[in-house]
């Protein structure tokens, strides 16, 4: 069989509709296989209303290019299994970082925030280890516990708190949610720079090495992020890296794509403020646009020595949990309160910044469109390979430009 018992109805059914015209009765056939094979009842509304608005050879474009970006995506995947093995650190490298970065001109102490909720226990052993395991040696792990009902889990924290004096913990007594649990580990913080890491994901080993490499060649640095991974829930496997941009004022207005790792100078982070209760879901990107808006500099963005910096190293992974939306899973029925946060988010920051727009939601997504941004157009011939590559455009262009897709007359 050419196609997996899930995507054979798929490929059928687009073979059908690119050949011959056939009856209606049996491509709404091949479309009813599909639909039943689809599962996942979202999935399933999803497909039955684009069949009704748009008909069906709508559906199974839609579909099989969804299913080609699937298969293009597990490929990738499988050749970055293999090249991170290539890229992450060895004992060897991590010796020699921790010797040069006693001769770093400028030492300053990290401190990396962690917010805490009842995590898998091992999961939470496994993060603070990454951050003891750190090449750089000044920082200190702030850590508060929002009330977790899982007993053990203070135990854990009370225990490798005893055994490294650079771990500092706060237990609240009420659940305050992420926001106000960060905020309470942030009034722990001593250092010259603050990072963020959460309960469950893993610091490369050289991240902080990394960090306050750059700092002590460019020391008008304000605020840097790094590149990332994802990594499955048994810790096995990497996937999914994420390569960033450099600072990209437009993009982060559409999307959050720095989210880890990030640092910040702490004298700047108190000036803006910290996380705000009420966005939760979407904290991190509230503050970065906080701080990045707060950043006045005469310099392009990307000028070597912009206060922005990005490290286009992967030096964090994010795990794949059942309550992560690192596992791709959706967002509205995962966090459901994160997807409206983020409008907010957005609504907000137009406000803070004076700019005219408003934020609309993506027709059949889980993302907003802020309306603010530039328009693109796009020239192309009407033919099905162009369908398929617009396709794949507007998925990501649409939350960065007002597409105007333009076909010759």
């Amino acid at each position: 069989m050419r196609y997996n018992n899930i995507f054979y109805p798929i490929g059928a059914a687009y073979k059908t509709l690119y050949s011959k015209p056939q009856s209606t009765s049996s491509i709404y056939y091949l479309l009813s296989k599909l639909i039943h094979n689809l599962k996942n009842p979202e999935k399933v509304s999803l497909a039955l209303k684009t069949l009704i608005h748009q008909g069906p050879f709508q559906l199974t474009t839609k579909i099989y290019t969804f299913y080609l970006i699937s298969q293009l995506k597990q490929t990738l995947n499988q050749e970055y299994n293999s090249y991170f093995k290539t890229i992450y650190p060895t004992p060897n490298q991590i010796n020699k970082q921790k010797k040069k970065s006693l001769l770093f001109r400028y030492q300053p102490k990290i401190s990396l925030i962690m917010p805490v909720y009842n995590p898998q226990e091992e999961l939470l052993v496994e993060a603070i280890q990454s951050v003891i395991n750190q090449s750089y040696s000044n920082w200190e792990l702030c850590i508060a516990d929002d009330a977790s009902p899982n007993p053990k889990i203070r135990a854990i924290i009370k225990s490798l708190a005893n055994k490294d004096r650079r771990i500092k913990y706060v237990f609240r007594v009420q659940n305050g949610h992420i926001c106000r649990a960060s905020n309470s580990a942030l009034t722990l913080s001593s250092g010259d720079y603050i990072g963020f890491i959460d309960h469950d994901d893993i610091l490369w080993p050289n991240a902080l090495f990394e960090i306050v490499k750059l700092i002590n060649l460019k020391s008008t640095t304000l605020f840097i992020y790094t590149n990332e991974d994802k990594i499955t829930a048994d810790g096995e496997t990497h996937l999914d890296p994420t390569y960033k941009p450099d600072w990209s004022p437009n993009l982060l207005s559409a999307i959050n794509y720095i989210t880890h790792f990030a640092v910040v100078r702490a004298n700047l982070l108190k000036r803006v403020g910290y996380f705000t209760p009420g966005t939760e879901g979407a904290q991190d990107w509230d503050l970065f646009l906080r701080i990045t808006h707060s950043i006045t500099s005469h310099l392009h963005p990307l000028d070597l020595y912009h206060p922005i910096q990005h490290i286009p190293k992967i030096l964090y992974s994010w795990r794949q949990t059942t309550t992560s939306t690192a596992n791709n899973a959706s967002i509205k029925s995962t966090k459901p309160y994160a997807f409206f946060n983020q409008k907010k988010v957005l609504t907000n920051h137009l406000k803070r910044t004076g700019t005219q727009g408003t934020i609309k939601s993506v027709l059949h997504s889980e993302m907003w469109h802020n309306t603010s941004l530039h328009t693109l157009n796009i020239h192309t011939h009407q033919n099905y390979l162009s369908k398929i590559i617009l396709t794949l455009l507007i998925h990501k262009l649409n939350l960065i430009y007002n597409l105007n897709i333009i076909y010759p007359t």
